[in-house]
């Protein structure tokens, strides 16, 4: 069967002609509805992580600012988890229950460089947006210089863990300490779920990270839980896609 049109995004050509109104646009935010596909292939070094601006503001209000520089960007895509205990149960839910997440985490870095800052940062916000269309096994055909950086995965004490072993980037197993709504229009997921919430993480403390001390979950797309329970039971698993920029 062919490719969609929203699972070959990752192999079209940025043009000049259409990365100029991304990088001009008035607002850090404004999620175009147009399709403006991205060129995903990676290039040369050239773009180093100094250059790279971690979005804090939903518009509104930001989450807090790092104290050290950015050591990693993956492009996470995997679903957000939740469950259902029907009303027959002995402890019905009347919302859907987070129980985790699991993504694999593509390093981003490869396919800025080349790029002036300004098309650098302009990219990657629009990353999460054209990655969710797409299924992990898509994202890693697209290119066979596509690197996995990680993965993330929930503990079996439900801290949010993020394995960088693979890539030399070290272990973060993670607890909350910020938390924001995502900037309005932030990208929905196929299903019309919305994005879920930029999040601040740190270090928490078991002992068992390495080499990184925190992360933040910024532009994500889909993967934001229903209302309530109406219409579903037992494990919920929805497609969303997110920026982690580890330090």
């Amino acid at each position: 069967m062919p490719l969609s049109r929203s699972t070959i995004l990752f192999s079209v050509t940025i043009l000049s002609t259409l990365i100029a109104p991304i990088c001009a646009r008035p607002s850090p935010h404004r999620y175009e509805s147009e399709d403006t596909s991205p060129n995903l292939e990676p290039r040369a070094p050239t773009t180093t992580l100094a250059q790279i601006v971690l979005p804090l503001s939903n518009g509104s209000v930001s989450l807090t600012a790092p104290s050290s520089p950015i050591k990693a960007i993956g492009l996470g895509r995997g679903t957000q988890n939740y469950t259902c205990s029907p009303a027959s149960s002995s402890t019905p839910t009347p919302s859907p229950i987070a129980i985790g997440a699991k993504a694999t985490l593509f390093d981003a870095v490869p396919y800025i460089n080349n790029m002036t800052a300004s098309q650098a940062n302009a990219l990657l916000e629009q990353l999460p947006r054209f990655a969710v269309p797409s299924t992990i096994a898509q994202l890693k055909a697209y290119s066979p210089k596509v690197t996995v950086l990680g993965q993330h995965i929930f503990d079996a004490a439900g801290h949010p863990t993020f394995d960088l072993t693979s890539s030399g980037n070290g272990v973060l197993v993670a607890k909350k300490v910020g938390d924001i709504l995502p900037p309005i229009g932030a990208p929905k997921n196929a299903q019309g779920n919305p994005a879920v919430d930029w999040l601040y993480l740190t270090d928490a403390g078991t002992g068992a990270s390495k080499d990184l001390s925190a992360v933040y979950r910024v532009e994500t797309a889909g993967g934001k839980q229903a209302a309530t329970c109406a219409g579903y039971v037992g494990p919920i698993y929805l497609e969303y896609a997110a920026l982690y920029f580890f330090f």
